[in-house]
């Protein structure tokens, strides 16, 4: 991290760290920005995408259905940007047959645990702060590689972004020294908590900015910075349900969100960067919106298929396909409330019958012995996949 490149509008300072190197620690997060016309122009775009979204949702029946397919997608793409390796697929696989998990796998549903946890501490009225992304840090690093790394806990040592296996003097970025790590928060957590006279997705920018900045944790920063996101739309009203979904947007324009956040940092230049933001918040909310009408297309398909079958099992087992494409015997005897396997496979013959299921085998990566037998929907997957 070359000095010399941080120019007078710089929000912070860099402090020195020992051995000749600087660490940059930013100023409070900024209020009142002025911003240009191109800002005005992409904020506007991305609140119409977000709108219409939510009455795309509204529309759709048992819209909470599909809350969970979503939010899978999310957590294996925002765990992917980190390096796991879990697919979609996998991911429904695991939960369809309640099998052992690699540490992968793991990693997702830690992710999705810890969404799950801040929507449900925000319904309940708690507001979002410094206290909830420890908590959600916690969730994540439990039980995973990432355990060890103080879940919960702000760092107590230096870290520094660059390649693998270069020392800090290579860094591309220097975070915080970690007595800074405290105050920087306490001034993330003032802003969140406090007026929202600026534009909330302008907020929602900032704030991603300063926590990714800080970088207050020795690992995990990164996806606790994309949950964060969708917190923060629905605390500050962006949107009524959790459908910002910004992991596969970001991951496409992956370098500009790097370079993005480092302009800020060198040159103040926070306007780029909330047109970044609301380009990526637009994006991912009119892909979210085509997904939607396609699954709510199949559901209408499917239900046509059904309606005139004297069995009212495969049209109660069909919302839970929304949720999760993959189902065997015994997922389906739960989801139908049946006493025998013979009834939940009746439901199964009569959806392969009709074109919705079909039968396959799928062996998790590192299981052993005879892989469960498996039915999935492969047009919800076509949908849902990348």
């Amino acid at each position: 991290m070359d000095p010399k490149t941080f120019g007078p509008s710089s929000p912070g300072r860099l402090v020195e760290i020992g051995g000749g190197t600087q660490a940059f620690v930013p100023h409070a997060p900024p209020r009142g920005l002025s911003l240009g016309a191109r800002a005005s122009r992409s904020l506007g775009e991305a609140r119409a995408a977000l709108g219409a979204v939510d009455e795309g949702a509204r529309a759709l029946p048992r819209h909470d259905l599909l809350f969970r397919p979503f939010q899978k997608r999310e957590a294996i793409l925002s765990s992917r940007i980190e390096g796991t390796r879990t697919t979609l697929d996998e991911s429904f696989v695991g939960d369809a047959t309640d099998a052992a998990v690699d540490a992968d796998a793991r990693e997702v549903r830690n992710y999705e645990t810890a969404m799950q946890l801040g929507l449900v501490e925000l319904r309940k009225g708690r507001p979002l702060s410094v206290f909830v992304v420890r908590d959600l840090h916690r969730e994540l690093l439990s039980g995973v590689r990432g355990e060890s790394k103080q879940p919960g806990e702000f760092r107590d040592r230096q870290v520094w972004i660059g390649s693998a296996g270069r020392g800090i003097e290579a860094a591309v970025f220097v975070p915080p020294p970690p007595s800074h790590v405290g105050p920087c928060l306490d001034e993330l957590d003032a802003y969140l908590r406090g007026p929202r006279d600026d534009d909330p997705l302008v907020r929602a920018a900032i704030a991603h900015w300063h926590f990714e900045t800080v970088h207050p944790f020795l690992d995990g920063n990164g996806r606790v910075g994309r949950l964060l996101i969708v917190l923060q739309g629905l605390a500050e009203g962006v949107m009524e349900q959790p459908w910002l979904y910004v992991s596969p947007a970001i991951e496409r324009r992956r370098d500009e969100y790097y370079d993005g956040l480092d302009l800020v940092r060198r040159t103040g230049d926070f306007e780029s960067w909330i047109v970044y933001f609301a380009e990526i918040v637009a994006s991912a909310s009119r892909e979210t919106l085509d997904r939607l009408r396609r699954l709510h297309t199949l559901d209408v398909e499917f239900r046509a298929r059904l309606v005139a079958l004297r069995s009212p099992g495969p049209l109660k087992l069909l919302p839970h396909l929304f949720a999760n494409p993959y189902v065997t015997v015994a997922t389906t005897r739960r989801h139908l409330g049946v006493a025998t396997a013979r009834s939940a496979q009746l439901a199964i013959t009569h959806l392969i019958d009709q074109g919705i299921l079909e039968p396959v085998e799928e062996r998790r990566r590192g299981a052993r012995g005879r892989p469960a037998t498996l039915y999935r929907c492969r047009a919800l997957l076509d949908v849902l996949r990348e």
